[in-house]
C-alpha cells in the first residue's frame, strides 16, 4: 500500500499552472495530447493492478508536466530540446516544482519519470527497472505518439512544408513499422492489446 501523497487541490493547481503554459501551443505536444496521455495512465493503472499501489493524483500530475519543456516561449531549436529533453526536463520542471507546495518525495518522483520519459521510439530507452509512475508514463505517452490523433496533428503541422513529400513518406513507414512492433517499445507489453488495439484498430 503506497502513502498517499497529492491532493486533490494540489492536482488540480498544477494542471491549471501546465494549462496556462501550453495556451499558446500548437505542436503535438498541447493540452489535448497531455489529456490522452492522462488517460491512458488511468486505463494502464487498471490494467496493471495498480489502483492501492500508487498515488494515482501524483501519476495524474507527472502526465500533465511531462512535456513542459515544449511550453517554453523561448524554445525554438525542437530538434535540439528533443534529443537532449531528459537534461532539459529536469531543469526546467526543477524550477518549476520549486513554486508547488508539495513534498520533496513528489518532486523526486515527478523529475524522474518526466526526465526518463523520452525516447522510447526509436531508440528503445525504456525504464524497466524504475518505478512505475516512470514506466507508466513513459508507456502512456509512446501509445498516444502512435495513436490517430497524433499522427493527424504532425500531417497537419508538416502539410505545408516544403519538404512535406518526404516528412510524409517517412513518417508513414515509421508508423508502420511502429506500430507492428509496438510491445517492443513498451515497459508493460500487455498495453499494446489492452489499450492500443482496443481504441486505434483500423
Amino acid at each position: 500500500m503506497y502513502n498517499i501523497l497529492m491532493t486533490k487541490n494540489e492536482l488540480e493547481e498544477i494542471k491549471e499552472s501546465v494549462y496556462e503554459l501550453a495556451k499558446n501551443c500548437h505542436d503535438q505536444h498541447c493540452s489535448d495530447h497531455l489529456n490522452r496521455v492522462a488517460s491512458n495512465a488511468q486505463k494502464a493503472v487498471l490494467v496493471l493492478n495498480l489502483e492501492n499501489k500508487i498515488d494515482q493524483n501524483l501519476l495524474q500530475a507527472i502526465c500533465f508536466l511531462h512535456d513542459i519543456t515544449y511550453f517554453q516561449k523561448k524554445q525554438k531549436r525542437k530538434a535540439f530540446t528533443y534529443l537532449f529533453e531528459r537534461k532539459i526536463v529536469k531543469k526546467i520542471l526543477t524550477s518549476f516544482l520549486s513554486q508547488k507546495n508539495i513534498s520533496s518525495e513528489e518532486k523526486q518522483i515527478i523529475l524522474n519519470a518526466c526526465s526518463r520519459h523520452p525516447h522510447s521510439f526509436p531508440f528503445k530507452r525504456l525504464n524497466k527497472t524504475q518505478d512505475s509512475y516512470t514506466k507508466v508514463l513513459q508507456d502512456s505517452d509512446t501509445l498516444d505518439f502512435f495513436s490517430q490523433h497524433q499522427i493527424f496533428k504532425f500531417k497537419a503541422m508538416t502539410k505545408k512544408s516544403f519538404y512535406a513529400p518526404i516528412y510524409q513518406k517517412i513518417s508513414e513507414k515509421l508508423v508502420v513499422f511502429g506500430r507492428k512492433n509496438l510491445k517492443n517499445y513498451l515497459n508493460y507489453p500487455v498495453l499494446y492489446e489492452q489499450i492500443f488495439l482496443a481504441e486505434n484498430n483500423n
